[in-house]
């Protein structure tokens, strides 16, 4: 909307001085001004004329996009030249479009200095991307953060030290949220009948544990943690079978995506804690090789066959 209050004070008073309306204080001059408007007057402030047109914009619906200060001193002449003749003016002065998008509320006022705005920039990016779940993030959602976040080096820095609880949450199906006592470490570890085999090896919940240190010694000592540790290097637990597809497909598309180092940080995760598959107990390596669906999805493109191969 427009608010004729907008208008600066000084070119109200102008405005009815020059066109001899008289008036009592500064509530009575805008209520003046505006009955005024309505009539043809012989002297108008540039102010007042550009109130005008965007006035005239608002009451007829006119869809105007909102625009930066940097944005309008950016643009080239043709692109100043298009965005005049959608505000209806017939020069093309960039001071009198920044004024009017102001008429209509479009335009953000704040300038900062380049090195001032790309440090503020900085800092919300850390404020959105710190507010990201790594442990509980699934593989498409860093697909898209990957390709549509602005600030890419900050979040594949963020993405590749999350890696392992990345894959974690999305291929073992642990509730991370509540792997933060040896207790609950142990109901994972131990079989439910004596009978049955362990569902993850040792090498992934040392892991696990190394991940959620921190937490854990809130609930338990030093003493007690290591004293499980030795417990589970002394053990005999048996290798992990997971649903490799969600794992090889994540690193297909990390590397369509050009995203060839966090690629090879989710590929060595899945050798060194020995990930094999569920169906017939492929590694990673065979079942990238093997496995029809991602030669589908390789299918005519020959450069990332070659990246997968670099991976092994």
């Amino acid at each position: 909307m427009t608010d004729i209050r907008d208008i600066p004070f000084y070119d109200i008073k102008e405005f009815l001085d020059k066109n001899e309306i008289s008036f009592i204080d500064e509530d009575d001059a805008y209520h003046k001004t505006l009955i005024s408007l309505k009539r043809e007057r012989k002297y108008y402030p540039d102010s007042i004329i550009e109130w005008l047109i965007a006035h005239n914009l608002f009451v007829r619906k006119v869809n105007i996009p909102s625009y930066t200060i940097q944005e309008i001193d950016n643009m080239s002449p043709n692109e100043i030249s298009q965005l005049a003749k959608l505000l209806t003016m017939n020069g093309n002065n960039r001071k009198n479009i920044k004024n009017i998008l102001r008429y209509l509320h479009k335009l953000d006022d704040i300038s900062l200095l380049p090195e001032i705005n790309d440090i503020i920039l900085q800092k919300l990016y850390q404020l959105e991307i710190q507010n990201i779940k790594f442990d509980i993030i699934e593989f498409n959602d860093i697909i898209d953060l990957s390709s549509t976040h602005t600030n890419k080096a900050l979040l594949r820095k963020l993405i590749y030290n999350n890696m392992e609880r990345i894959i974690f949450y999305n291929v073992l199906h642990i509730n991370t949220k509540y792997f933060n006592t040896i207790a609950h470490i142990r109901k994972i570890v131990t079989p439910y009948q004596s009978y049955q085999r362990n569902r993850y090896s040792k090498s992934i919940m040392l892991g696990l544990i190394k991940m959620n240190e921190e937490e854990i010694l809130k609930n338990n000592t030093v003493k007690e943690l290591n004293s499980f540790i030795n417990i589970l290097n002394e053990s005999g637990l048996d290798l992990v079978y997971i649903n490799m597809s969600g794992l090889a497909t994540f690193i297909i598309n990390l590397l369509k995506s050009d995203e060839f180092v966090l690629a090879k940080k989710a590929f060595d995760i899945a050798v060194n804690y020995d990930f094999m598959n569920f169906d017939n107990g492929m590694s990673i390596e065979e079942y990238l090789d093997d496995h029809s669906s991602l030669k589908a999805i390789a299918k005519n493109n020959f450069n990332l066959i070659i990246k997968i191969k670099k991976l092994y």
